[in-house]
């Protein structure tokens, strides 16, 4: 569930407000690729770094995850950047 997103995030990506909504409520057809990697950072406590294309939403993206908070947390943060243009 999204805790938090800055006004960038909700303008740019024009999924309106995210708090409250999970991935699957954002983004209805995400990859299952998406969902199991912020499961791995989140399980793991590892930061992972990714490019993909988004297909459920049309664009190139570069992730950066994080777990936060100690072990056992399953709150990650994701700073995502849309790199279309660049691919």
């Amino acid at each position: 569930i999204c805790r938090e997103a800055n006004r960038t995030v909700r303008r740019k990506s024009g999924f309106g407000d995210i708090v409250g909504r999970t991935l699957r409520e954002v983004v209805p057809n995400a990859e299952q690729g998406w969902l199991d990697f912020y499961a791995g950072v989140a399980s793991t406590g590892e930061p992972a770094r990714a490019e993909h294309y988004v297909e459920s939403v049309g664009i190139w993206a570069s992730v950066l995850a994080s777990r936060v908070g100690g072990e056992g947390s399953n709150l990650v943060v994701i700073i995502f950047a849309d790199i279309t243009e660049r691919k």
